[in-house]
């Protein structure tokens, strides 16, 4: 993936985690020292997140604004994440990279792939799934519920934000795949300046 493609895709990944943040009732979004906070007020770390926006040049500036995330959050009671994109690390750092977030009491959670690209022709293809409209409360409790179980963690964070109305405006379309009549899979796609930003999960 190029330079340019990465960075988009991390922007893409920010503006989406700061629309869910907005449509909850004690949410907020801050940036500051090269950092977006995007903090729900909700007990669901996925969405109280914090995202490094630019290239560091060096550990000490990396050191910097790992304390300034740290910071923020000692002064609220509910979990996060600090979210860093590794091409925004330079290579000589990355060994070293664990080490200096374990100075702040932070440890590796997990890793992600994103994705980004010009708009795709759709494909053809024959699957089992029967694909449908996220369109009342219970689907949108099995798109909360089949989010949670991807992570293996429990569904009510999930459901707190994924069951408010002002999560699904007209910009965000969701959708359940059934085997059997049994929800087993699920796709969230947001359109976002002008961009669609596309999550998907399996139980």
């Amino acid at each position: 993936m190029l330079k340019s493609e990465i960075f988009a895709s991390n922007q893409q990944f920010i503006d989406a985690w700061s629309y869910f943040t907005s449509t909850c009732p004690k949410g907020e979004v801050l940036e500051a020292y090269e950092l977006v906070i995007t903090w729900s007020g909700t007990d669901n770390f996925f969405i109280n997140a914090i995202f490094l926006t630019k290239p560091v040049r060096d550990e000490a500036e990396l050191e910097t604004k790992i304390k300034v995330a740290v910071d923020y959050v000692k002064k609220r009671k509910q979990p996060w994440w600090m979210i860093v994109a590794e091409d925004s690390i330079p290579e000589f750092l990355s060994p070293q990279l664990d080490e200096v977030f374990a100075r702040q009491g932070l440890v590796p959670l997990l890793r992600m792939t994103g994705m980004a690209t010009e708009q795709l022709l759709p494909t053809r293809h024959h699957s089992k799934l029967n694909c449908v409209s996220v369109n009342n409360l219970e689907m949108r409790r099995a798109v909360a519920d089949i989010n949670a179980i991807s992570y293996n963690l429990p569904p009510a964070p999930f459901r707190e934000i994924l069951e408010l109305d002002q999560f699904w405006q007209e910009t965000v379309f969701g959708t359940l795949g059934f085997v059997e009549n049994q929800p087993v899979s699920t796709a969230i796609t947001f359109l976002i300046n002008d961009e669609a930003y596309f999550q998907t999960y399996t139980c």
